[in-house]
């Protein structure tokens, strides 16, 4: 029949059933067309209006047109071919129905991956606060530490500064011990004699008022105090009227100090744990070789603009060797010979950098262990699932679909355990921030920030691909034909896959490399905690009395004080001996001085052996237990 002779009433419903899917209307479009023609003609004959039935029909056809679209929609979905990835809500709530009917299964994933990325997660913020993130100073790169990197003299301070062009500016520091007395409780806490300019060489500002001028360098004049946000808010309440106050701060030739100055909560002493700053007193008449006082720890240093490490590093030795010549009595050829200008960062972390990449590295094992303990875990889920798999697939589920779904379902996993992994790592951290003061620089900076959340997410995304991917690949490659012929057969009774063998066989590798790393580390602490500290410390205990110096001037009245603490002490009930020394054994102070034994002659030119000296008084051999030999 030609286009010209069909009836308009059958062009116009054909063009209706074009709002159906392709595929109903092959099937079902010729029977519709003839039941709609056939009600179109009976109108006629009941009384019914030919609109009413144009219509209804309409109205029928538009509704069952949408209802069979969503048909059609979510058979594509089931089947995989509702677009490329089809509906992503639909496979999250298959993943959600596979994980909560296999409770077992999913606690001990979860709890796999949980621990793998919480450990890896705490190494790393570790890792990225004391190695990887800038030092909160201006100019960071610029900050250098200048030899000698041990104890010296004030004179050495300006001197060097004076010698070495590629330095900026100087500045020296020298941890001290200082009471606080008059706000309560006296209260001992550490604190630091600096060079004035020290705050300027870090590029540090304080949070009120100001910081040293250089008046307050000169001797008799440092009678000032720079306080930390810390202590400020802890002995003095947070009070801004503190500023040019006279408190009764002691220590380093004061008893009394006036504060000028508070500094920042986000401000980072470079050495130590100072809770107070004073000036560094320096008289730059006195020779270098008559400045007796070897109290200076560290000198920190910036660098001229456009000057490089090595200039310095150049310049830096050849005032060794010229400060050598003149003064051989007070500078060994060692030291002119390890003279050495290190950026600052690299000095603070000295020591900790090789052994924190081999902890990461350590954890990061441990991690892949956990992936290939979760790929097994996977896998053998595979095979029970086989047959599912195997009837979906049958029923029209395409490879693609049956992937999407497995993948959906590792998703789901690594995202619980990496959440609980992250929360994990931050009680982790916390636990060891609390336990590392003293063994690891900059502590205070470790935590878990967006950075370490970062690493937490690709620790996450890293371990559901390792752990997932492989099993769902080896799943929807199934052979469907072979599965369904086994029936029900028991998942046990299939052979073991050569993927689970080369997963077990990679984890059992990995396990082995950190059994052997343990080990090694647990018989090294064992060795060091065997060796013999050449004293008891058992029920030993200490504390240290600082005295105001201007109290007891002279070495005769200091030591009268100090005879007078032990007296007390000695008749304490329970007490059995009692002793004292300058510095306690084990800890990183040192005390030198060149030394000439009896009948021993230099040649000229030699400088004597520098000796640690530690000084005792009577009972401190008795109350540790120290062997005579």
């Amino acid at each position: 029949m030609t286009m010209s002779r069909i009836p308009p009433a059958t062009r116009a419903y054909r063009l209706l059933l074009r709002l159906f899917p392709g595929p109903f209307r092959r099937r079902w479009g010729a029977d519709m067309e003839a039941v709609f023609l056939h009600r179109l003609a009976e109108a006629r004959g009941v009384g019914e209006s030919r609109l009413w039935v144009w219509f209804r029909g309409g109205l029928d056809a538009f509704s069952q047109a949408v209802a069979e679209w969503r048909a059609l929609s979510r058979s594509r979905v089931e089947k995989g071919g509702g677009g490329r990835w089809g509906s992503p809500s639909l496979d999250l709530r298959y993943a959600v129905r596979a994980l909560l009917g296999a409770p077992a299964f999913s606690l001990i994933a979860v709890g796999t991956l949980a621990l793998g990325i919480g450990a890896s997660t705490a190494m790393f913020s570790v890792v990225h606060g004391v190695l990887l993130r800038d030092l909160p100073y201006r100019e960071r790169d610029r900050l250098v530490v200048t030899w000698p990197e041990r104890n010296h003299n004030k004179s050495l301070v300006h001197m060097s500064a004076e010698a070495v062009p590629a330095l900026e500016s100087v500045s020296g520091i020298a941890l001290w011990t200082f009471t606080l007395s008059g706000e309560g409780e006296p209260m001992e806490f550490s604190g630091a004699a600096v060079s004035t300019h020290h705050f300027e060489v870090l590029g540090a500002q304080p949070a009120l008022g100001r910081t040293f001028d250089n008046s307050l360098g000169t001797p008799g004049n440092g009678g000032a105090v720079v306080l930390s946000h810390g202590i400020w808010v802890r002995a003095f309440g947070a009070d801004p009227d503190v500023l040019g106050r006279t408190v009764e701060v002691s220590g380093h030739d004061y008893e009394r100090r006036t504060v000028i100055g508070v500094m920042p909560a986000g401000f980072r002493p470079v050495f130590g744990e100072p809770q107070v700053w004073v000036p560094l007193e320096i008289d730059r008449s006195l020779p270098f070789e008559s400045d007796g006082s070897w109290y200076v720890n560290r000198r920190v240093a910036r660098l001229t603009p456009g000057a490089t490490l090595a200039q310095a590093n150049q310049q830096m030795r050849a005032f060794a060797l010229r400060l050598r010549e003149r003064a051989p009595t007070q500078i060994s050829e060692d030291q002119a010979q390890t003279v050495s200008v290190r950026p600052l960062q690299e000095f603070i972390v000295e020591g900790m950098d090789h052994v924190l990449w081999v902890a990461l590295g350590a954890v990061s094992l441990v991690l892949l262990v956990a992936c290939a303990n979760v790929a097994n875990l996977l896998l053998v889920r595979g095979e029970i699932r086989a047959q599912d798999l195997a009837v979906r697939a049958t029923l029209g589920a395409t490879r693609q679909r049956v992937l999407r779904m497995l993948l959906a379902e590792g998703s789901l996993l690594g995202l619980i355990g990496g959440s609980f992994g992250a929360l994990l790592s931050i009680g982790l951290v916390r636990a060891l921030v609390a336990i590392a003061p003293g063994v690891l620089p900059r502590v205070d900076e470790v935590g878990v920030n967006g950075t370490v959340l970062l690493f937490a997410l690709g620790a996450t995304l890293t371990s559901t691909v390792l752990a997932g991917l492989a099993p769902a690949i080896r799943a929807s490659r199934a052979d469907v034909t072979g599965t369904l012929r086994q029936g029900q057969r028991s998942a046990s009774g299939r052979p073991v896959s050569r993927l689970s063998m080369y997963l077990l066989g990679i984890q059992v590798a990995l396990a082995a490399c950190v059994a052997v790393g343990s080990g090694l580390m647990l018989r090294s602490m064992d060795r060091l905690l065997r060796v013999d500290p050449g004293l008891q410390d058992s029920g030993v205990l200490t504390f240290r009395p600082n005295p105001p110096g201007s109290r007891y001037p002279d070495g005769l009245s200091a030591l009268a004080y100090y005879e007078a603490v032990l007296e007390r002490i000695r008749s304490l009930p329970d007490v059995e001996s009692v002793g004292a020394i300058n510095l306690l054994p084990g800890t990183s102070g040192t005390w030198n001085f060149p030394t000439i034994p009896e009948g021993v002659e230099y040649p000229e030119g030699t400088p004597p052996t520098s000796i640690n000296f530690r000084a005792v008084l009577p009972g401190y051999s008795e109350t540790v237990q120290v062997p005579l030999v």
